[in-house]
């Protein structure tokens, strides 16, 4: 049975390794089987990425309410992979699919920097503890977290019937295929930062804590994850197993590894030197000397992956000192696009 699968965001990292991995799980002989299709901003340098591994293009802008409205009920599976730092994808995709016949699934992409503790950037053994088990933990999400206000749209869209999932990930790092230009929003984010500053920075003892989470450690999480969006689908239409409702079986975290900001700083400042020949030293400063990524250098970041260590997940993939030299060649182009 062909399931079709309309995409937002498909052009940036972590669909330039998801989609053919998937499709490589996916293919023609299995079941189900898929047919992709990606809504991507006019000229996206991205299309030929795309285009190259047999996914239908769609052009648009993301502000045409009316042409997404259109498109969303008609695909099996509806995927914001967009920035989930803005609220205006879901706010069109979700209103739509509750005045829908509620036949399609809503996968979206949130990410760790929701679940933070201001620290004043010192290590905090007390800073809060979310959990993905703990249904208080996802109803904790609030308009102000960084990805809170898309969550509550798409949570929303749960409590009036529709089929949600979402992966809470850390910060994607890892190397780009070809073709690609993003380099992820963590790593572009703190790049920049840097080079506007002219530093690497860091605040109070810098022992607060990033959660990076390598690209094949994204991998490994999103075939759990994917496996359940497709259980609720099958559980469906066969009328058989119960889709879960609680929200804490909805919103799993993928959130990778606990990287101090001194050591973070410490490893920019590296491949800057090493690749670039560029002095960006480590610097200690205040809050309002970090840029504009302060309120998570400022911060605790602590969530904890039950659903999915349940199910077996484990890192294995490079840290983020072995892999930034690759991510961050000597042939990139600085600042990041």
């Amino acid at each position: 049975m062909t399931k079709s699968v309309l995409i937002f965001g498909a052009s940036g990292l972590m669909m330039s390794h998801l989609l053919p991995h998937l499709q490589q799980q996916h293919d023609a002989k299995s079941e189900p089987n898929f047919t992709w299709t990606a809504y991507v901003r006019p000229g996206s340098r991205g299309i030929p990425f795309l285009t190259s591994i047999g996914v239908k293009i769609i052009e648009g802008s993301w502000e045409d309410k009316d042409k997404i409205s259109s498109l969303v009920n008609q695909y099996d599976i509806v995927w914001d992979a967009g920035d989930s730092h803005d609220p205006s994808l879901p706010a069109i995709i979700v209103p739509a699919l509750v005045e829908g016949p509620r036949n399609t699934a809503f996968a979206r992409f949130s990410g760790t920097g929701n679940w933070i503790t201001p620290t004043g950037g010192n290590l905090d053994e007390s800073a809060r503890l979310y959990d993905d088990s703990k249904e208080g933990d996802i109803r904790a999400i609030h308009g102000e977290m960084f990805n809170g206000a898309g969550d509550l749209i798409a949570l929303d869209a749960l409590e009036k019937g529709v089929n949600v999932w979402i992966l809470c990930t850390g910060g994607v790092y890892g190397q780009r295929p070809a073709g690609i230009s993003s380099s992820g929003v963590f790593v572009r984010l703190y790049t920049n930062n840097a080079l506007q500053l002219g530093y690497t920075p860091y605040i109070g003892d810098g022992g607060a804590h990033m959660q990076l989470i390598h690209i094949k450690d994204l991998l490994s999480a999103f075939d759990l994850f994917w496996g359940q969006v497709l259980a609720s689908i099958k559980s469906k239409e066969e009328a058989k197993a119960q889709v879960p409702k609680d929200v804490s079986e909805r919103y799993l975290f993928a959130p990778g590894y606990s990287v101090s900001w001194k050591r973070i700083a410490e490893t920019w400042s590296k491949v800057f030197k090493d690749n670039f020949q560029r002095d960006v030293p480590v610097k200690n400063v205040s809050a309002e000397e970090a840029g504009f990524i302060s309120p998570l250098i400022n911060s605790e970041m602590k969530s904890k992956p039950t659903r999915l260590e349940h199910m077996g997940w484990k890192l294995t993939g490079p840290t983020i000192e072995e892999e930034l030299p690759l991510v961050l060649s000597s042939e990139s182009q600085l600042p990041l696009a």
